[in-house]
């Protein structure tokens, strides 16, 4: 189990550092009161954002802008909480190749890592039932 978390972790931090290389500063959090707010607050920072889902469901606190944070938006993408709508806003202030880095991450996370971990819980599991029955 301490070897799955080390491999969680070293793919959490590497795909931190890109994606601080690549999404740091773009969105800012700011709050969401449109009426306290000065012309580069608006919308997470950032006017691309102005009409979408990023910014109505209130992702802007989901940013690559420091390590803790981008801690927080790649275990959201883990989880699988939302992530086309995170993966789009992100998509919005750069460009239409930022999605290879949320499928990458989706399919290297998601798809393989926790399958395997998955599997290592049900064999534990029949290991011991098959043990039990003995």
């Amino acid at each position: 189990l301490s070897t799955y978390g080390g491999i969680m972790f070293i793919t959490f931090y590497v795909y931190a550092i890109v994606g601080m290389e690549l999404f740091q500063g773009l969105i800012t959090y700011h709050g969401y009161d449109e009426s306290v707010l000065n012309e580069s607050q608006l919308y997470c920072g950032n006017p691309r954002l102005e009409s979408s889902d990023f910014y109505r469901h209130h992702y802007c606190s989901n940013n690559f802008n420091d390590v803790a944070s981008s801690f927080v938006v790649l275990f959201h993408l883990m989880v699988v909480n939302q992530w086309h709508d995170i993966a789009h806003g992100h998509v919005l202030v750069t460009s239409k190749y930022a999605r290879l880095f949320f499928i990458s991450f989706h399919i290297i996370c998601v798809i393989v890592i926790l399958n395997i971990f998955t599997a290592f819980v049900l064999e534990a599991f029949m290991l011991e039932y098959s043990l039990s029955k003995r």
